[in-house]
């Protein structure tokens, strides 16, 4: 199992939410235990630490929700929303039929973090008049899942606001393979500028090596996604709204441009080799139609 997949593993079931499981990662118990000692001098105790690490994993848990509730909308199944040591993921099942569909499902998460952080600023407000940590706590909160959002927006693959541009540049060329690889292109430069970052902060003084890893950590993550998507994309090896032809629609193509030679292996390899009169046709799984045109006579040349 590669480090990506141990990240992402559903580990341990907490329970179900609006009938989708909600799972934690064994990767997430570290950022967990990181969240309750940093959290310690805010909170202004061990278990208000706790209670606030909750609350923040929760933020992140209803940012997922929004995606998988939208999703549902658009008849989209969600498996299960997992937290892991970089936040977490809505594990969502299929993929969206519409370019509209595409950009209110990957909106919504973003949506959802605005709202928690108006309602915690909101909260900061009310406890300004009352003793205690709970201001700066709530303080907290409301900026974490304002970055949340913001850092979710980014442009690039793969996240929400990769899938809005993906959508986006899918409405307007109706391409969604070329749209998912732009989008993962765009990930893959965010990636590059966190693998920036993180170096920036190891040679700062102030900084080392602990403040570098988890923006490397984050780094490594988004590129090798952005590099899966681009490449399930490249590989796809046809437009986005092109179908599959099915067997009545191949026997009446080659009904209509008789000689036909179908050259295909068991391994999914052309077994002769093709001239250039032949029109090839490619499928997604990497099978290959070729079709032998009639050769035409030359004029001024007698047929006997």
């Amino acid at each position: 199992m590669s480090m990506q997949r141990a990240l992402l593993s559903d580990g341990i079931r907490l329970g179900r939410l609006a009938g989708i499981e909600i799972n934690l990662s064994p990767s997430f118990l570290p950022l967990a235990l990181l969240l309750v000692v940093g959290l310690d001098p805010i909170a202004g105790g061990l278990l208000a630490a706790i209670l606030l690490a909750v609350l923040l994993a929760s933020s992140i848990v209803a940012h997922e929700l929004g995606h998988a509730l939208t999703a549902r909308a658009f008849g989209i199944r969600t498996r299960a929303i997992t937290l892991h040591l970089l936040g977490g993921v809505a594990k969502i099942e299929g993929e969206p039929r519409r370019p509209a569909h595409e950009i209110l499902i990957a909106a919504a998460g973003p949506a959802v973090s605005l709202l928690l952080a108006a309602i915690f600023f909101g909260l900061t407000w009310l406890t300004a008049l009352v003793a205690g940590p709970w201001q700066g706590a709530f303080l907290y909160l409301s900026v974490a899942n304002l970055i949340l959002a913001a850092f979710n927006l980014l442009p690039g693959l793969p996240l929400d606001g990769g899938r809005i541009l993906r959508g986006i540049l899918w409405a307007r060329s109706q391409d969604r393979r070329g749209a998912t690889i732009s989008a993962a292109r765009g990930g893959e430069i965010i990636a590059y500028l966190i693998f920036a970052l993180a170096f920036l902060r190891l040679i700062d003084p102030t900084g080392g090596l602990v403040a570098a890893f988890f923006p490397a950590l984050m780094a490594w993550f988004l590129l090798g996604a952005a590099r899966a998507e681009k490449a399930r994309a490249e590989l796809s090896g046809r437009p986005s709204g092109q179908t599959r032809p099915g067997l009545a629609e191949l026997l009446e193509l080659a009904r209509r441009t008789r000689p036909v030679e179908v050259v295909v292996s068991r391994a999914s390899r052309p077994r002769s080799t093709i001239d250039p009169e032949r029109e090839v046709i490619r499928y997604p799984d990497g099978r290959e139609l070729y079709i032998e045109r009639p050769r035409r006579s030359h004029p001024g040349h007698d047929r006997r």
